[in-house]
């Protein structure tokens, strides 16, 4: 039994991991919906979990407020009389739940000393006696740590090193303007220049080799979530949770077009080899089919029952293939815009979805600890990929098409054999969550990003760590890497963005 069940929308998973952190310093033990056990139902062990914490804390936003989910937890809490609501913003709390004394955290910085973060540690231990010692120090700078490695011993940023010796960083430009944490990146086809998406709501252009700033991108009103770049580097599209999608016109930093029709917020893009088209992947489970000249809707998606986390789509430009919270995987006609598969064998949400170079597969990553390989052509699983023993969250597949590189929340990657399905390496070295994955152009690497702070650049013939990127102060949760393989480019939640050069290696320490 936790002593405190943390209640949030998705969108709010940074300020969520803040305060999971802080009260977990102070001596609870913190339940988040991370950590699910392999053959138990997501619904039923999350009702468990609700049902027997000591307490619940709720976090308002202007997302939880519509979620369901968020207000069914929050409503079967105030009912056993454990709940304690948090207003993330200036808002106002759903009916019905305005009648509690509610923590305003609107303009919390982090630390466990405010005043607003004392009053509630104070109402809390009313009920909620601590299971674990309280933590002294009052630091809150490090990165946030999710909750189930709260009371993890290993440093936040650990000695870089592998049985064959240790490789130091090597960081060509530190790119500084984001206000807020960066949650998206992509590279022009050309590898001159990156484009990413922050939290301050808007999206910059960077030249990787002076690291300026070319232009700043403003229109959304809220944060952008996903980008992509056209196949002619000259426009990107973006995501935001602001519902709506925009294309910018990467030359003159200028928005051509708003793409409005999404209820909810926007986190997946794809954009069709052709550059003609892009597909849009929703909090409001559905995806979008847009003409990216004129603008407008081709056709709208339905058919996931739950928000859709990650879209693909395939080199042909014909079908899209879909992961959703729903358990399930789609397969869309673009041309109709018709599911013509569903694909089920996850029990519980899909967070990642990557489809071979010749289109023939797709490979999903779930919370369900498994990652599946479908053939698109059959309309089957044909291998289930088991050895994480956490959520998988990112996915990746060499150009040939034959290995795939997961990264996972039990800090480790693996290298995964498509055709047989065989686990090839287990790929170990960050100490917390691995939120990123990118594998270059020669299939030969791979990049990940942690919550470790770090990256590291892996041998996937060998399974060991060719470098180890040391500089970010927050969580590494985008990579991209240019077409030369040359470089990497990361995104944080420290609000930078930091390239780095993939081939010139430091001597071994």
């Amino acid at each position: 039994m936790s002593d405190i069940f943390l209640s949030y929308a998705r969108e709010d998973l940074e300020l969520a991991s803040q305060l999971a952190e802080a009260l977990s310093r102070e001596g609870w033990d913190v339940f988040w919906d991370r950590t699910i056990p392999v053959g138990q139902d997501f619904e039923e062990f999350i009702g468990e979990q609700l049902d027997q914490a000591s307490s619940v804390v709720v976090l308002w936003s202007s997302s939880s407020v519509k979620s369901h989910w968020v207000r069914d937890e929050a409503g079967r809490a105030n009912r056993r009389g454990v709940l304690f609501p948090v207003l993330l913003e200036p808002i106002n709390s759903p009916l019905g739940f305005g009648q509690l004394q509610t923590a305003d955290m609107s303009d919390w910085d982090g630390s466990r000393e405010s005043s607003e973060f004392r009053k509630l540690v104070g109402d809390i231990s009313l009920i909620a006696p601590r299971s674990v010692g309280a933590e002294q120090d009052s630091a809150t700078t490090e990165a946030p740590a999710i909750p189930s490695q709260a009371h993890d011993d290993a440093p936040p940023n650990p000695t870089p090193g592998t049985a064959s010796g240790s490789l130091t960083k090597i960081v060509e430009r530190v790119l500084e303007g984001h206000s807020k944490s960066v949650y998206t990146v992509a590279v022009t086809p050309d590898g001159k220049r990156a484009v990413s998406g922050s939290g301050d709501a808007t999206l910059r252009v960077w030249d990787l080799a002076s690291g300026e700033t070319v232009h700043t991108l403003e229109g959304h009103s809220d944060s952008v979530r996903g980008v992509a770049v056209t196949p002619d580097g000259k426009r990107a599209v973006s995501g935001s949770d602001d519902k709506t999608l925009r294309v910018w016109d990467l030359a003159r930093g200028k928005s051509v077009h708003t793409l409005e029709g999404h209820s909810d917020a926007v986190y997946a893009v794809a954009i069709t080899p052709d550059g003609k088209r892009a597909v849009s992947g929703s909090f409001d489970d559905t995806l979008r089919f847009w003409d990216l000249a004129s603008g407008e809707t081709i056709h709208t998606l339905e058919g996931h029952s739950h928000l859709v986390r990650d879209v693909a789509v395939t080199p042909d430009g014909r079908r899209a293939v879909s992961g959703s919270a729903d358990k399930t995987l789609r397969v869309w006609d673009l041309a109709s815009g018709k599911s013509v598969h569903t694909l089920k064998g996850h029990s519980i949400p899909v967070y990642a979805v990557a489809i071979t170079p010749d289109g023939k597969r797709a490979v999903s990553g779930s919370f369900d600890y498994t990652l599946r390989v479908w053939d698109l052509a059959r309309r089957k699983s044909v291998h289930t990929l088991k050895g994480h023993s956490d959520a998988v969250y990112a996915v990746a597949v060499t150009p040939d098409g034959k290995r795939a590189v997961s990264g996972s929340w039990d800090n480790t990657l693996r290298v995964w054999d498509l055709v047989s399905g065989e686990s090839v390496h287990t790929l170990e070295g960050h100490s917390r969550p691995v939120w990123a994955v990118a594998v270059p152009p020669d299939g030969k690497r791979a990049v990940s990003g942690s919550a470790d702070n770090t990256l590291r650049v892996w041998d996937l013939m060998s399974g060991e760590t060719v470098q180890t990127l040391e500089g970010h102060s927050g969580w590494v949760v985008a990579v991209a890497v240019t077409p030369d393989g040359k470089r990497a480019v990361s995104g944080s939640w420290d609000s930078t963005l930091r390239v780095w050069d993939l081939e010139r290696r430091a001597a071994r320490s």
